[in-house]
């Protein structure tokens, strides 16, 4: 976990990338960058924002 200051939030992505147990290898990083990559090329105008009604079932 990476602590940080909620205020500094702006917005939430429907959008989840897995990341390996460990950063440090060469290969791990590439494999994020990877997916990052390829996240931005699906979603040419933006990240999809999380919709927590729909995206998270919630029943109103």
């Amino acid at each position: 976990a990476i602590p940080i200051q909620h205020t500094l939030i702006r917005d939430v992505s429907a959008i989840r990338v897995y990341l390996p147990d460990d950063l440090r290898t060469k290969e791990a990083r590439q494999s994020v960058l990877k997916s990052v990559q390829e996240i931005k090329r699906r979603h040419p105008l933006g990240l999809p924002l999380l919709d927590p009604i729909k995206d998270m079932d919630i029943k109103s």
